[in-house]
């Protein structure tokens, strides 16, 4: 691919992403209006950790293993013509994905103790009642991510960043539907209704049906033709990296846990004694707003080298890891600055409240270290080293559950989540100097913090 050819398709990506962001940010800003964002309503705080659900266990069960390991060997065998292999991997992967949420379903309710434990009766009842219509997402998800690594194989990495758009703007038709039947969404969960839990629910799951279906097209004009095939012996060699991916997922599903269970039941506390202050959809909401020049930048740059990354000789490889690097410190940097600056103005724009800005100041700065780790286990991954992969991974999940833990036992209810938050930066710190440790001395690939002012080209 020419540099201008990687030129355009990067700004189409990272459009693609920004239009996606201000969609999603479009979506919090609707869901926040109808049901809340903060400790004072519960149906935003329920909902929260419904919808979370399937992004978290989408993730555990084949999230990182689509993310990252797929696609070298999926490279290998376009390249190759391989269509036995692609149609093998195709019909793994969404037959996981089937059971795996045929098993979430039936489990419903006992995922909800296990992610807020600490709630009443009646928000336990209404959060189960959500999780089942947000589960099926999982299924649409793995659909969605092994159609995007394909199209990427295919060299088309433009169709998956814009097809979150169409997911979001059904979910905000859904909540926008809500905002005009239902008189308030700020009530107690035993007055939530069926079509309260539709239109939220239903409206996000609905999203991902179509962010799935959106991609049938590219990937047909692409060539790529599906027939089931149950014959799994030839993906063999993919079952290693695969449970070190899925490893390092686990890691960090269970320290979402415990930092979900810390930040919801804190909220709860909160709640309870009617103080307004930061909660577990804080946190999710001021997410959304530290990911935007991650996802804009980096993931669309990291995106259209994916496949370089695979493909490159050694010394290229350490040449593009080392741009890249480069290019995160010199976007994130000023990205950071900026977010701690704007966040109380942001967040009083969009959310109507200063406490989400609060969580903001805490959680950006760690968007830097996040960044550097997400490049480097995309450089592992690339050399087929998962096994080293899952090392900062699992540090950084050690430490983000600890720094939860001690933020729980040590600060006031009102702080819980922005200690959370600033543990998510140190737990990323800590991880990204292993993961450069063993690039360097276990992959042999030297990678540097180089070329700051150069964007990965």
């Amino acid at each position: 691919m020419s540099l201008r050819s990687t030129r355009h398709t990067t700004t189409l990506v990272a459009t693609g992403i920004v239009a996606s962001r201000l969609t999603g940010f479009a979506r919090s800003v609707l869901l926040v209006a109808a049901i809340g964002g903060t400790s004072a309503s519960p149906g935003g705080q329920i909902f929260d950790v419904a919808n979370a659900l399937p992004t978290n266990f989408f993730a555990l069960i084949a999230g990182g293993v689509l993310a990252s390991v797929l696609l070298p060997h999926l490279v290998e065998y376009v390249s190759k013509g391989q269509r036995r292999q692609l149609d093998s991997i195709v019909t793994a992967a969404l037959l996981v994905g089937l059971v795996g949420t045929v098993a979430l379903l039936a489990g419903a309710p006992g995922l909800v103790r296990i992610y807020a434990g600490s709630w009443p009766a009646d928000w336990l009842r209404l959060g189960t009642w959500l999780a089942l219509w947000c589960l099926p997402q999982v299924f649409f998800s793995v659909a969605f991510a092994v159609a995007a690594q394909l199209l990427n194989a295919y060299g088309n990495v433009v169709a998956a960043a814009w097809a979150p758009v169409a997911a979001n703007g059904v979910a905000c038709g859904g909540v926008a539907a809500f905002l005009r039947l239902v008189p308030s969404g700020l009530v107690a969960p035993d007055e939530w209704t069926r079509t309260m839990v539709l239109l939220t629910a239903g409206g996000a799951t609905a999203g991902a049906v179509v962010q799935a279906a959106v991609l049938v097209v590219p990937l047909w004009r692409c060539g790529f033709r599906f027939r089931p095939r149950l014959a799994f012996r030839s993906l063999g060699r993919i079952g290693d990296a695969a449970l070190w991916s899925f490893a390092a997922t686990l890691a960090g599903q269970l320290a979402f846990v415990v930092t979900s269970s810390v930040s919801s039941s804190a909220g709860a506390r909160l709640t309870a004694a009617g103080v307004v202050g930061p909660s577990l959809n804080s946190l999710s909401n001021a997410y959304l707003l530290v990911l935007v020049p991650f996802s804009v930048f980096v993931v669309a740059v990291t995106t259209t080298k994916a496949k370089a990354l695979v493909e490159a000789s050694p010394q290229e490889l350490e040449r593009l890891a080392g741009r890249l690097l480069g290019f995160v410190l010199a976007v994130m940097t000023p990205s950071v600055v900026a977010l701690v600056v704007l966040a109380p103005v942001v967040s009083r724009i969009i959310w109507n409240t200063d406490v989400i800005g609060t969580v903001v100041i805490c959680l950006a700065p760690g968007m830097i270290p996040f960044a550097l780790l997400y490049v480097c286990t995309r450089v592992l991954y690339a050399v087929r080293r998962a096994r080293l992969a899952f090392v900062p991974q699992g540090v950084v999940a050690v430490v983000t559950a600890a720094s939860a833990v001690v933020a729980s036992a040590l600060l006031p209810d009102e702080q819980v989540v922005l200690g959370v938050a600033v543990g998510v930066g140190v737990a990323n710190a800590v991880g990204v100097g292993v993961a450069l440790v063993l690039i360097r001395r276990r992959a042999g690939v030297r990678v540097g913090l180089r070329r700051l002012a150069h964007p990965a080209s």
